[in-house]
């Protein structure tokens, strides 16, 4: 009878205060140790006690107290039962007003509470500063006209057969340009022309080879260098890259307008 008491108790305590899922767990716990006591339970009482015939087995349960006394116990819990579900129900059908965390919550705030901020507008951007000129390197002035003409010869090794032109750079006026440069200039002649006034690509060029005036021409050969000025920069140097050279009637037509004898 221990285990009857024992269920019992336990059923009190599961319609006192357990959660709807622990209260399932524990019904079933009970309901399991009251099979077993009704296996211990003798099916006959003493002749004093026994029904009339014709009794249901529900009745001959009823003569032992500790059956009658489970019996009510189960009809408590599940009078227990209906109550607190219609309680429930009841509760489901309510508009809730708070977030559900056991018997407490945190309620929602009243419309009139609900204060709405603006979105914060953010902060003006601080203007990009304005970047300080930095100096530019001195421009290559520009040459000035040559005064004279004569050639400069620098020699690079003793005289061995032949000189061979290796290169031949010419710095004139884009007028002074023809149609052949070969046939005005000679074979190897490569011709820088500059405008007026002159390009910062130009003077940039003129600065790497160091030119000192205009027309000025430098010619790199096997055996030596040469550099020209004034008019002997537009001579013909084919014949010979260390002699005098010859100025084309082109250019003199150029220069001068009619060919000039006396300055071959």
């Amino acid at each position: 009878m221990r285990k009857l008491l024992f269920a019992a108790a336990a059923l009190l305590a599961l319609i006192a205060g357990s959660s709807g899922a622990a209260a399932q767990d524990l019904r079933e716990e009970v309901l399991k140790q009251l099979a077993e006591v009704r296996s211990t339970v003798p099916t006959t009482a003493p002749a004093a006690a026994s029904p009339a015939a014709g009794d249901s087995e529900a009745e001959a349960l009823a003569a032992v107290p500790e059956i009658e006394q489970l019996r009510r116990l189960t009809e408590r819990l599940k009078s227990e039962e209906s109550l607190a579900s219609a309680d429930w129900s009841s509760k489901s059908s309510r508009t809730l007003l708070s977030h559900i965390k056991g018997s407490d919550g945190i309620p929602f705030p009243s419309p009139a509470a609900v204060v709405l901020e603006p979105t914060p507008t953010p902060p003006e951007a601080s203007p990009t500063p304005t970047p300080t000129p930095q100096p530019t390197p001195t421009p290559y002035p520009p040459p000035r006209k040559c005064q004279e003409n004569r050639t400069v010869r620098d020699a690079l090794s003793p005289v061995d057969g032949r000189e061979v032109p290796l290169y031949d750079f010419i710095f004139l006026s884009r007028d002074l340009v023809p149609i052949d440069p070969s046939e005005v200039y000679g074979e190897h002649a490569s011709l820088l022309a500059y405008d007026s006034p002159y390009t910062e690509g130009q003077l940039l060029r003129m600065e790497i080879y160091l030119v000192p005036c205009v027309p000025y021409r430098v010619r790199l050969t096997s055996t030596a260098k040469y550099y020209d000025f004034g008019l002997n920069a537009l001579r013909n140097y084919d014949k010979g890259q260390a002699g005098r050279g010859t100025l084309s009637t082109w250019v003199e037509q150029k220069l001068f307008g009619a060919p000039q004898r006396r300055r071959r």
